[in-house]
């Protein structure tokens, strides 16, 4: 069985962030990826461990997975 690993608090976790976009608008979630990848840059020297980082980075994915599953519904 394969290590699975804990995220604290859980607002910072994929899951979390999963279920947020799930109830937002598309174009409140393009608005947010947009404001993510806006923000990255300014903390690239800041490892992907540091608090913000990781939760800027677990949102985007959080967004990014529902994108490409309401593309998927749509087919």
């Amino acid at each position: 069985m394969g290590h699975v690993m804990k995220v604290e608090p859980t607002y910072q976790s994929l899951a979390y962030y999963e279920a947020q976009a799930r109830s937002k608008p598309i174009a409140e979630l393009h608005g947010a990826l947009r404001d993510i990848k806006n923000t990255l840059p300014i903390y690239r020297e800041r490892d992907t461990q540091d608090p913000y980082v990781a939760k800027l980075l677990a949102e985007m994915d959080g967004i990014t997975f529902e994108l490409m599953r309401r593309k998927r519904l749509q087919r």
